[in-house]
């Protein structure tokens, strides 16, 4: 894990040891200044970590430091990664960006989506078209985040 990697002088990759700091610092001072609980900071270069400093906490409550072993939640950062992988396997022609998602999550087979109501009292209507994997890649596709709580949805 990300906690067994070596350090090595940020010069032998051709970085500048002064500059890291200043990353080094300006992510402290986000800590330092409550605007976050916790940081991480990694900066590697040829497969080697020229920097790695954890800030504040993971856990405040049960003042758990942040760590190598900490996880963290990335959100968007999945994005283009999931994009990648999503492009390699259309230029395998594994899958076409046109398909279904219920191709390959069946429970989207039949899927409706909000027309009115309350939270409390959804009404739905089946969708127009299915929902295909470009929908997916270009967040088209009307699925939500859960954790908003502004709309029924």
């Amino acid at each position: 894990m990300a906690g067994e990697l070596d350090l090595v002088e940020p010069s032998t990759v051709g970085l500048n040891h002064e500059r890291l700091k200043r990353v080094a610092d300006y992510a402290k001072s986000y800590v330092d200044n409550d605007f976050m609980v916790g940081t991480d900071v990694l900066v590697s270069r040829h497969g080697k970590v020229a920097l790695r400093e954890s800030f504040g906490f993971a856990d405040r409550e049960a003042q758990r430091s942040v760590g190598p072993d900490t996880i963290w939640r990335i959100f968007s950062m999945t994005k283009p990664i999931v994009s990648v992988a999503v492009m390699q396997l259309v230029e395998e022609g594994k899958l076409r960006l046109q398909d279904p998602l219920s191709d390959f999550v069946p429970a989207f087979e039949k899927t409706e989506v909000f027309s009115g109501g309350t939270a409390d009292k959804p009404e739905t209507v089946p969708v127009e078209r299915p929902i295909n994997i470009v929908d997916l890649l270009t967040h088209t596709s009307g699925l939500s985040y859960w954790f908003t709580n502004q709309h029924p949805v």
